[in-house]
């Protein structure tokens, strides 16, 4: 037995408890039956029954944990009663639902008007660890902390930190109000008193907070794109999630996900945005898990918000999904989303900007982008092949076939997007075989001294390298560029042999150009080649 510490307040009988010892009461059956009884019968309840001192050391470790360590994010506990609110929805609630949120100089306040709490459901659900009642198919909450992580403000904040909850059913109302004498969780106390009268709902105020600048920007990021059918969200008076949102594509879609071992349909959302006349702070990519924000990553083009159904699940921490065969399903359908609504904007600039997007977002989610040939064929109709722009290939095919091949090579400076598309193209070995045709294969001596009429005449190969095999091809569909020589990384040289530098006999500017071209297909350096230019003109 516990020595409760029984006060009058305007000739009420008020009762008050450390919260460790309320939690102890609380778990045991007949000790909560008799507190709950007591307190609603204004009775004496000193003599109810409660914890062992163990337990209660125990329960004050518990709490320690999901009280002060829950959240990294002190603002975040905030969120928690928010979604609380909106869970308190009745299944039977007709009309338009309201959450309202009333953000003050140190306060906040969230009241809802949905089902109320008896004092039973407040002294279990609200304070003992992982006790929850709500459907893990249907409401946000699901792990039993989000409240109790709200009394660190107790804590950080003693004697001047409140934690109030009043809960009616329209006669009676209950309160609990949460208070700490120090920093240290044993001194955290829990006053219970009855109210008469009171609205339908559930009231939560928290009063010594610090309130940031940006705390209205930071519900707005965890609720505006909250389901306005399911819950209307107001701070100061003002709509959150508004429900027709200008600017963006939104979807809904049914998804096949597992729940329990069956396959059931869940609905999901999906919001797209890629025009540039936007602020720089929407540029991004969110993920949500029932409405409610889970985490970002950037975008330099465009916005992406995804909302997960239930079967999604999150950490305890809120702050990540978790990577299963649910998420997958749903992911399938938003690539299939995203492909129709890039498929809706084809102009090159919308192109253009949506490919920026879906590279970040395929980043973003973990390199797992759906009907990726699509893609491909959408963004890039005129591009047959892929080479990395920061390469000798990309600039040694410049070079052979000239610049307008460029117009059908992807070629990007960023590894990342390269390597995304690159595997999507075909490759250099197959732009060499496909955009050339090969006449024969020869080596030096065969160019300079011909045995038979199939090699051609061509002049100034004495400049060519002794140490390698020399392919004489004609290009197809290219005029060709400055230079004659294509190294094919197989020890082979493609020559075009209509290269201007082979039809002038004995030309010094010939001579010398095709010494640095050879040189530079050879991937020699600057110096190397002026030492070979200069070592040429001595032999002369």
């Amino acid at each position: 037995m516990f020595d409760w510490a029984l006060k009058y307040f305007r000739k009420r009988r008020v009762y008050e408890l450390p919260v460790s010892q309320l939690v102890t009461t609380a778990l045991n059956r007949k000790s909560l039956d008799a507190l709950v009884s007591g307190i609603e019968s204004r009775r004496d309840v000193s003599d109810v029954k409660a914890g062992t001192p163990d337990s209660q050391r125990y329960m004050v470790k518990m709490l320690s944990e999901e009280v002060e360590k829950q959240f990294s994010d002190e603002r975040r506990p905030l969120v928690e009663l928010v979604s609380n609110a909106i869970d308190a929805k009745p299944s039977t609630y007709e009309g338009e639902y309201k959450v309202q949120l009333s953000l003050g100089r140190k306060s906040f306040e969230v009241q809802d008007q949905g089902n109320p709490m008896t004092l039973r459901q407040m002294l279990t659900t609200l304070i003992i660890p992982f006790e929850t009642n709500k459907d893990a198919l249907l409401d946000i909450g699901r792990f039993g902390v989000g409240f109790l992580s709200n009394l660190q403000y107790c804590l950080t904040n003693p004697d001047k930190g409140n934690v109030v909850v009043e809960s009616s059913d329209g006669k009676n109302t209950y309160r609990l109000s949460f208070q700490s004498s120090s920093q240290d969780i044993r001194d955290l106390s829990c006053r219970i008193d009855a109210v008469d009268g009171g609205t339908v709902g559930t009231k939560v105020n928290v009063s010594g907070l610090t309130i940031p600048k940006n705390m209205g920007d930071y519900f707005k990021e965890y609720f505006g794109f909250f389901d306005s059918k399911r819950a209307i969200a107001t701070l100061n008076g003002r709509v959150i999630n508004p429900p027709n949102r200008s600017g963006f594509t939104e979807y809904r879609f049914p998804v096949n996900v597992f729940v329990n071992g069956e396959e059931k349909e869940q609905e999901a959302r999906l919001a797209i945005f890629h025009k540039g006349d936007f602020e720089r702070k929407t540029r991004d990519i969110k993920y949500y898990s029932q409405g409610v924000f889970v985490l970002s990553d950037e975008s330099l083009d465009g916005a992406l918000k995804i909302d997960f159904p239930s079967a999604v699940e999150v950490v305890e921490g809120r702050d990540e999904l978790k990577y299963n065969e649910n998420f997958s399903r749903v992911m399938d359908v938003v690539w299939d989303k995203v492909l129709d609504y890039c498929r809706d904007h084809k102009s090159p600039k919308d192109l253009k900007a949506l490919q920026n997007l879906t590279y970040f977002f395929n980043y973003s989610a973990g390199n797992r982008m759906r009907n990726k040939l699509s893609f491909k064929d959408l963004f890039f109709p005129n591009i047959s092949y892929a080479m990395a722009s920061y390469g000798e290939e990309y600039r040694s095919t410049l070079a052979f076939f000239g610049d307008s091949i460029g117009t059908e090579i992807y070629s990007e400076p960023n590894w990342t997007r390269q390597q995304l598309w690159s595997p999507e193209f075909l490759g250099f070995k197959d732009l060499v075989e496909r955009e050339t045709e090969l006449t024969k294969r020869v080596t030096k001596e065969e160019l300079v001294n011909p045995t038979d009429e199939s090699t051609p005449k061509l002049y100034n190969v004495d400049v060519l390298r002794n140490d390698y095999e020399y392919s004489l091809v004609q290009l197809k569909r290219f005029q060709g560029g400055n230079s004659p020589f294509l190294y094919a990384n197989n020890g082979t040289v493609c020559v075009n042999t209509n290269h201007p530098y082979f039809r002038t006999e004995g030309g010094f500017t010939s001579k010398y150009g095709l010494t640095a071209s050879l040189e530079m297909a050879l991937g020699s350096g600057e110096r190397q080649i002026e030492e070979k230019l200069i070592q040429g003109g001595r032999e002369r």
